[in-house]
């Protein structure tokens, strides 16, 4: 009797989308190539959503999947497919980098490509989208907008990647400039976005470019340049400046000192009287020492201390490591561990009782002595001064690293005067436990 069995299911009805999907990724090459041949039977309506399918087996690891694939592309090359192939440019900019079937392969990129680009309304929505998108698909569509388009396009849109803030992408359209000829920085448009870029190194590039063929800058141009930020620019006007030009430079930059310039303008013009050697330069550096903008400040210690005596630099690092301003005290810190300056462990430890804010300063200092002296002078420090537990701490862990380290074994002196210093922290500062053995 059959009454009790259940009835059987019914068949699913067919699902074009899911055969479709399940056959072009199944691990069998020859499914694979079977679906992108039967890709003409799905619906119209689902060809959007294979697209990224058929990308990925354009670079697929079987020749005839590889084949297959690149004749249903012609499929797909549609112009109401367009918002998919502009959700596919991740995948596209992917198929791009593949590197099988070297052939078939660059057949079906530069069909993609041409689909892509050639058109200017096209090209220009792809562009206008190119901000939101991954760092490498932006990279591709500004690089093959170059190869599209009138010259004036062209040249166009390698100027407005000279001014991006993207330094790979500068660099690339400086290279696809230097070979439009030896006359390209006179190009139109190019002068300006060398001027606007945010890298000023393309800009010595041309100058260099500019300085083989005979030509320099006329001077105005020359005064402007010597006042940007960009020091290496700088360096190569005033090596190749002609005699009418530094007395010019430099009155300029005694002007400007004098009357307060911008911050920036300042700074250049401080160089500017280092590069020239000029007498009036150590008035107006020591004049910076004291300026209220922290970067004025660092700028003149680092240009006054090759200038002046030992006891006078020594001051002056004194003086930068109690400064407020960290890129000053770190300034400091740099010219005493590169040697530019002689400061005594003394001489630290007195800094930080004449001045508490420059413990971390002179915490930092000591590193630079060896691990006994080190020690010493930092426990004294940490027990007179205020500095916050959890700073402290994290240089006492440091000392011991330190010590631990040292290829030299303590003598019974050293040993008892580490020991004092312990216990005097330990009297002024009981929160923190430390001890030397």
């Amino acid at each position: 009797m059959s009454w009790w069995r259940p009835a059987p299911t019914p068949p699913e009805p067919p699902d074009p989308w899911r055969d479709f999907h399940r056959r072009c990724v199944d691990s069998n090459g020859r499914e694979r190539e079977a679906a992108l041949r039967d890709l003409s039977r799905l619906p119209a309506e689902l060809h959007g959503r294979a697209l990224p399918l058929v990308l990925a087996r354009l670079n697929d690891w079987v020749r005839q999947v590889r084949a297959a694939a690149l004749q249903a592309l012609p499929l797909l090359l549609r112009d109401e497919l367009e918002p998919a192939w502009m959700a596919a440019l991740p995948d596209v900019v992917r198929l791009m980098g593949g590197e099988r079937g070297a052939a078939d392969g660059a057949a079906a990129r530069e069909a993609i490509q041409h689909f892509l680009l050639q058109s200017p309304l096209r090209r220009g929505a792809l562009l206008d989208c190119a901000p939101q998108l991954a760092l490498p698909v932006q990279r591709w569509l500004v690089v093959q907008s170059w190869h599209y388009g009138s010259s004036a396009e062209r040249l166009l849109a390698l100027c407005g990647a000279l001014r991006s803030a993207d330094a790979r992408l500068a660099g690339q359209a400086l290279r696809r400039l230097q070979v439009q000829g030896d006359d390209w920085p006179a190009l139109d448009g190019v002068r300006e976005a060398l001027v606007q870029a945010h890298f000023p190194g393309l800009r010595l590039v041309a100058l260099r470019h500019e300085q083989v063929r005979g030509r320099m800058p006329p001077q105005e141009e020359a005064v402007e340049l010597a006042f940007g930020r960009h020091g290496a620019t700088r360096d190569w006007l005033l090596f190749n400046a002609d005699a009418t030009l530094k007395p010019l430079l430099q009155a300029r930059a005694e002007r400007l000192l004098e009357a307060q310039g911008p911050v920036q303008s300042q700074i250049a013009a401080l160089q500017l009287l280092r590069a020239l050697e000029a007498d009036s330069l150590q008035t107006h550096l020591h004049k910076a020492l004291t300026h209220p903008v922290a970067r004025l400040r660092e700028v003149g210690y680092v240009l006054v201390l090759p200038g002046v005596s030992e006891a006078e630099a020594v001051a002056l690092t004194c003086r930068a490591l109690a400064d407020p301003a960290r890129r000053l005290r770190r300034a400091a810190l740099k010219a005493f561990a590169r040697g530019r300056v002689a400061l005594t462990a003394a001489e630290l430890l007195e800094l930080s009782r004449r001045e508490p804010r420059a413990a971390l300063s002179v915490l930092n200092a000591l590193a630079q002595f060896d691990a006994f002296t080190r020690a010493e002078a930092a426990l004294c420090v940490l027990a007179e001064q205020p500095v916050e537990p959890h700073m402290a701490i994290q240089h006492l862990r440091e000392l011991e690293r330190a010590l631990a380290r040292s290829v030299y074994a303590l003598s019974d002196r050293q040993t008892a005067a580490l020991q004092r210093a312990a216990a005097a922290l330990r009297t002024h500062r009981p929160e923190l436990a430390f001890a030397v053995t």
